[in-house]
């Protein structure tokens, strides 16, 4: 008979170390199939807007304690919206001499009053601030002053789409309201720092694809925290606002939106950290961005007054932006892959999307060698 060699039992201990590496083993294995994805872009361009959607397509439905924030958040945008258009009708005289009557006057003066210092990250306070001032936000939201100063939002920090909001004040005033898909997608409440999600999407053969999604606060301030982000990324989706090329930032008076998402596009595009990372463009906003360019003038913004195509012209202006973009880029070798979007419609960000994984797939596998 052959000599029959025998191991040594396994200890406790060896054991438990066994079942930590194969723990580990599997936990970096899951970690290198999943593509990773920064949403950047400066504030206000929609971003996080995009990232809601994927939680509509992608993710769960929202729970009651989440409804009840989003509640908050729409009844604080009403809010924000009248404190802002109050601000400006108040330090504009020939729209202050548009309240006519002593009741539009009289409600022009306790909003000035009340909102004196405005905290707008302040949703439970500033939401129920919201129900008790109605009286007074309905009067001013139907007034001539209030009218033209929203026509003149381009000089305020005004959220374009919140009109639709104060317009259907009634029905987010009541007790019993609760958001829909819509207004949750409408709703604004400005991201601060990294905010992260995981969603395992499905492929056309029924394989499943985990995607993390990376929101990032746009504000100068919060960029700084990007740095945290860059290890292992696959992809960047850069989103601009098309709308906002006549409009200047919240957090520097003098510096044109259009032109910070321009300059911040170009320093990613030169970040050696994004060397071998796909970079997809959302042109975003072109539903409001087709209303605005239908009576004003690219042209007369000092920022682009080298655009010679016609005037009011949808497709004119929005190749014109495109090439912008694409020339802040001076790698031959890298290609920038361009979507023109509408971020709260939720059928074209699905079809967006769609063509974008596919593209982040391919360049996945490509950089992995396979």
């Amino acid at each position: 008979m052959g000599a029959c060699v025998s191991s040594a039992p396994e200890t406790a201990e060896s054991k438990q170390s066994r079942q930590v590496e194969a723990s580990l083993r599997e936990q970096h294995n899951h970690e290198s199939e999943k593509i990773k994805l920064l949403l950047l872009g400066t504030g206000e361009s929609g971003k996080s807007t995009i990232f809601k959607q994927m939680r509509i397509l992608y993710g769960s439905n929202k729970t009651n304690a989440e409804l009840a924030h989003f509640r908050d958040v729409i009844r604080t945008n009403c809010l924000t919206l009248i404190v802002v258009l109050n601000t400006f009708v108040k330090e504009t005289p020939n729209l202050l001499k548009l309240l006519g009557s002593k009741k539009e006057r009289s409600a022009h003066n306790e909003i000035c009053d009340a909102f004196e210092t405005y905290k707008e990250g302040a949703e439970q306070s500033n939401a129920l601030s919201f129900t008790v001032f109605f009286p007074q936000i309905s009067v001013l939201w139907g007034s001539a002053a209030y009218k033209a100063a929203y026509k003149r939002r381009a000089e305020t920090n005004a959220i374009d789409g919140h009109h639709v909001f104060l317009n259907d004040m009634e029905r987010i005033a009541d007790e019993d309201f609760l958001p829909n898909e819509a207004d949750m997608l409408l709703s604004r409440v400005r991201t601060e720092g990294v905010v992260t999600h995981s969603y395992d999407i499905p492929g056309e053969r029924g394989e499943v694809t985990t995607f993390e999604m990376y929101d990032v606060g746009g504000q100068r301030y919060f960029r700084k925290t990007w740095l945290h982000c860059f290890d292992g990324v696959d992809a960047i989706i850069f989103v601009a606002s098309l709308s906002e090329f006549d409009q200047n930032l919240a957090e520097d008076r003098k510096k044109n939106r259009m032109t910070e998402a321009l300059d911040l596009f170009k320093s990613i595009c030169e970040n050696e950290y994004f060397e071998n990372t796909s970079i997809i463009l959302f042109l975003n906003k072109k539903d409001l961005f087709q209303k605005k360019i239908a009576s004003g003038d690219i042209a007369a913004v000092p920022e682009f007054s080298d655009y010679v195509g016609p005037r009011g012209d949808y497709d004119s202006g929005v190749e014109y932006f495109m090439l912008k973009f694409l020339e802040t880029n001076e790698d031959p070798n890298r290609a920038i892959y361009t979507h023109v979007t509408c971020a709260t419609d939720t059928n074209n960000v699905e079809f967006v999307w769609a063509s974008c994984k596919d593209i982040i797939l391919q360049n996945s596998i490509g950089s992995s060698g396979l």
